[in-house]
């Protein structure tokens, strides 16, 4: 008999337990501590703790209530589960029981700062019939505290206790009709109105709590707990999941599918997975890697197996997917018997699979992702041996599945009952649980097209129509119609096409698949624009979001900047770096296709002032400093031949949803052969992060670079732009103003007011001196970006000594001003740029052309944020 106990020890010990057909989830304390009245006495949590109670019922949906009570407490509430039946423990749906903490009578005098009711039925309608249960509620919702509910409670239990009257509300879909009768009723995902919260079903749960997280906490609270969590950025979108090499999952009956966990699993994902395939009418067996059969799982929440592994280990399975967690993986990839099964799974054709932390320290630790495309958790992508679709959320190939984290379980788990059921099947089960799962088909990602493109040498203009069947689950070319010898359009766009065919690892994208990815370019999509075009929010046909940069046709600058983009960032990647994941060369549209970035760029956050919400404490700000200098350290030292970036500026810095540092728009790029100390090229970029050497005599090196580095650090630790003219003159110029308090000592007073004295003073001053280290006039006293990052961290000491007076900007500006000869757009420190005339020449220190231009396009000016 499988069954599995989940034990939450602060602050309140509690037990799971599942089995096959009716599991047990027992949330209790020992049996002399079930008073509530006993359970204040030893929570160990400051006064500010917020106290939380999810009540339970006959009938309650076991995900709705485990979500919250785990996300709670990650975010440090203390949560009490309290059953209103007249004992403790309660038989949820799907036969899952639970044992609360305490009888709902114990609670009945004990204010809240929130209250938190599950659905399910006959669950919802249990609590709604509840006396003291609803004394509870009401009076805290006349004590103006929180109060939420989840699927059918809302309509069930609130509206008919009168608590929704006049307010926004959303619940379960087949209980809309009564809830519009009590509330507002809406179709939203999450609804706040007000002190009360609802949300759909089990497939919003985890939004849901966020939410209440947010509440409670706040915003910051709210973002630190979803993080780690690997939410999706757009819950209402459809799941998918991306699958290579597609081969037929076949079981005899039902699937029998293997869980081990080990102490240090992340609880969460072991439960939703659970869950979800019970529904799907699989037989799940979770075993013990430990001695015994209870272990403690990564949130200090006991899971107790049904059997150890070495009797697990003597049946056969369907499917062995192991859930996440750092202990948990580490057991994992220490247990001999689980590797050897796995093995035997990968050699049989049977499929395995793993989340989380489990793909990096168990598959491929031991050789298992040998071949295979695979993701994992974000923090871990980079030991995988092929991470070229570690950015999807769930990744199928072949006999394999993995997934990211506890955000992505739900879309795991319903990839594997894909599988096993059936694209139907499973998108009845997607549905009763409120959950968007993707009815056109599998998502492939390797196009027939670059194949035929490389033996056949075609034209990328010649191609009219290509594209791929995806609903059979097999990729299929319909057609590549060419038009013979006709002629180009253009002579430029023939030269164009001719080079992309020649660059490796560069996805085509038709022009049909852009517009319909952003609903033809739809004007609430845009979310930016720059000198040669706009940037538009999309979602490609395999379901991932992406950044639709769209140049403007009449630009040939644009253009040359568009290739060299495609050639510089197509071929390498990194997590400082953002990810192309392709180009559109029809006929005279020119598109690039990248990772959608939701928090913008610095220039619009950090030095956008009142314009972003979003708040930099100075924890997020070394995070993206040091970030931004392992960025460039790749593209500097690790790449060969390595690159010079040319433009790196706060605009040119996107945030992901972590606030995880990207450099971005390659347009400005050169790639420099190793033999090379220098090459001679006109002087591109912006005004306020030029280097000297490169501005007067437009000799470029790595130097360069790390000069306009120095900048961005200054802006970053001050959270002000390089040149403000609307300052008094002697604090205009930020390197000028970081040099003089270094002189004096006074380095600190540079450091942004707005972390008071939320920030390590050693640390700032540290950053500091670095940036003043990176824009020394010489560029040979300028550190490369590797010694950089080791300053940063704190591995090297900075010698003051070795601060001699930076190359000054009010030089550059003076000089410029002085001979007024620069042509081109000469883009300021402030983003703003100034024409000058078509053509001209500047001699200083010899005669050479001088272009300062404002780069290619960059996601930096945002029209809509909500769109």
């Amino acid at each position: 008999m499988v069954a599995l106990l989940l034990r939450h020890l602060t602050p309140l010990p509690s037990i799971i337990n599942l089995s096959p057909n009716r599991s047990i989830f027992t949330l209790s304390t020992p049996r002399k501590q079930r008073r509530f009245s006993r359970v204040a006495s030893f929570s160990v949590m400051a006064s500010a703790t917020k106290k939380v109670l999810v009540p339970i019922a006959n009938g309650t949906e076991p995900i709705e209530a485990i979500v919250p009570i785990d996300i709670l407490r990650r975010a440090g509430a203390e949560v009490t589960v309290a059953s209103i039946e007249k004992q403790l423990q309660i038989e949820g749906v799907h036969g899952i029981k639970l044992v609360a903490d305490a009888l709902i009578s114990d609670c009945a005098d004990t204010e809240f700062d929130l209250i938190s009711l599950p659905g399910g039925m006959p669950g919802a309608t249990n609590l709604r019939n509840c006396k003291i249960l609803e004394n509870i509620v009401k009076k805290q919702a006349e004590s103006g505290r929180f109060y939420a509910a989840i699927c059918a409670a809302p309509a069930v239990a609130l509206g008919s206790w009168g608590l929704l009257k006049g307010l926004k509300a959303t619940c379960y879909p087949s209980f809309m009709e009564e809830l519009s009768s009590y509330a507002i009723a809406l179709e939203s995902r999450v609804q706040k109105d007000a002190k009360v919260v609802t949300s759909r079903g089990p497939g919003t749960a985890i939004e849901y709590v966020v939410a209440l997280v947010e509440e409670l906490y706040g915003k910051e609270k709210a973002n630190d707990v979803s993080g780690p969590l690997v939410m999706r950025p757009n819950h209402s979108e459809e799941f998918a999941f991306a699958e290579l090499n597609s081969v037929n999952w076949t079981c005899t009956s039902k699937p029998q599918i293997l869980v081990p966990i080990a102490n240090g699993s992340e609880e969460m994902e072991a439960a939703i997975i659970i869950d979800v395939l019970r529904r799907a009418n699989a037989r799940v067996v979770v075993a013990s890697l430990e001695d015994t059969l209870e272990i403690v799982a990564s949130r200090k929440v006991k899971l107790v197996a049904d059997m150890l592994l070495d009797e697990a280990a003597k049946q056969s399975y369907d499917l062995i997917v192991l859930p996440g967690g750092l202990g948990g993986a580490e057991a994992f990839a220490n247990s001999n018997k689980l590797v050897d099964m796995l093995k035997k799974q990968r050699e049989s054709s049977r499929p395995y699979g793993a989340m989380c932390a489990s793909p990096a320290l168990v598959l491929e630790h031991h050789g298992l992702l040998k071949g295979k495309k695979a993701t994992a958790f974000p923090a871990l992508c980079n030991k995988l041996s092929d991470p070229s679709e570690a950015e999807n959320r769930v990744v199928v190939d072949g006999n394999l599945v993995t997934s990211r984290g506890p955000g992505t379980t739900m879309e795991f788990a319903l990839a594997i009952a894909d599988k096993f059921i059936g694209r139907k099947e499973t998108l009845e089960l997607a549905k009763k649980m409120i959950t968007p799962y993707d009815e056109r088909g599998l998502l492939f990602f390797l196009s027939l097209y670059l194949l035929f493109h490389s033996t056949h040498k075609i034209q990328a203009w010649q191609q009219s129509l290509f594209f791929c069947a995806l609903n059979t689950g097999v990729m299929t070319c319909f057609g590549l119609c060419l038009r013979g010898n006709a002629s180009p359009p253009h002579n430029h766009v023939v030269e164009i096409d001719e080079e992309i065919s020649t660059i490796e690892n560069a996805r085509v994208y038709n022009y049909k698949e852009l517009r319909d990815a952003t609903e033809d370019f739809c004007p609430m999509n845009k979310i930016g624009k720059g000198g040669f075009g706009f940037v538009y929010k999309g979602r490609l046909k395999d379901g991932k979001m992406a950044a639709i940069k769209v140049l403007s046709i009449e630009s040939r600058q644009g253009a040359r900047e568009f290739l060299t983009e495609i050639k510089v960032i197509s071929s390498i990647e990194h997590e400082n770096l953002v990810k192309l994941y392709g180009c559109c060369a029809e006929g005279d549209h020119r598109i690039l296709v990248y990772n959608y970035l939701e928090n913008n760029s610095l220039s619009q956050t950090l030095l956008g002032g009142a314009h972003s919400s979003l708040q930099f404490s100075w924890k997020t700000r070394t995070k993206i400093c040091i970030g931004v200098a392992r960025g460039l350290a790749f593209l500097h030292e690790e790449v060969q031949p390595y690159i010079v970036h040319r433009d790196i500026k706060a605009s040119n810095i996107l945030l992901d949803r972590d606030l995880t540092p990207k450099i971005s728009d390659f347009g400005l790029a050169k790639l420099i052969p190793a033999d090379l100390t220098h090459v001679s090229t006109r002087v591109a970029g912006t005004l306020g992060y030029l280097a000297p050497e490169y501005a007067i005599r437009g000799q470029l090196t790595r130097k360069a670079d790390i000069y306009s580095f120095g900048i961005l650090l200054l802006e970053i630790v001050s959270g002000r732009c390089n040149t403000n003219k609307r300052l008094p003159i002697e604090e205009q110029y930020l390197l000028e103003r970081a040099w003089r308090l270094f002189k004096k000592g006074e380095l600190i007073q540079l450091v942004d007011a707005l972390l008071g004295d939320d920030f390590n003073v050693d640390e700032a001053c540290r950053f500091l001196k670095v940036s003043l280290l990176c824009t020394q006039v010489l560029p040979k006293s300028r550190p490369s970006m590797s010694t950089v990052v080791k300053l940063l961290t704190g591995e090297m000491e900075v010698d003051d000594e070795e601060i001699t007076e930076p190359g000054m900007l009010s030089d550059l500006v003076s000089l410029r001003n002085k001979k007024n000869t620069s042509s081109g757009s000469l883009s300021t420190g402030s983003g703003k740029q100034v024409d000058s005339s078509p053509s001209a020449s500047m001699t200083t220190h010899g005669t050479m052309n001088t272009t300062m231009t404002h780069g290619t396009m960059t996601f930096t000016t945002i029209d809509d944020r909500d769109s």
